[in-house]
């Protein structure tokens, strides 16, 4: 089974985008937190299911904490 677990993208996806193509594919991409609203956008490039909880600056997700 292959996990990357990842933090803090706050929007800015080159190095997120970067990483996941060495590492790709995965079975599980663990987030902790801080997507700031682009938790779809990083489901969709991790291809693979997402476990993602808010992060500090995730001010309006409605993801648990």
């Amino acid at each position: 089974m292959r996990i990357l677990i990842i933090s803090d993208t706050h929007r800015k996806h080159k190095n997120l985008e970067v990483l996941l193509e060495r590492m790709l594919p995965l079975d599980l991409l663990i987030h902790l937190g801080d997507a700031e609203g682009c938790e779809e956008y990083i489901a969709e490039l991790a291809g693979c299911p997402l476990e993602i909880v808010a992060g500090n600056n995730d001010f309006f997700s409605k993801l648990e904490r």
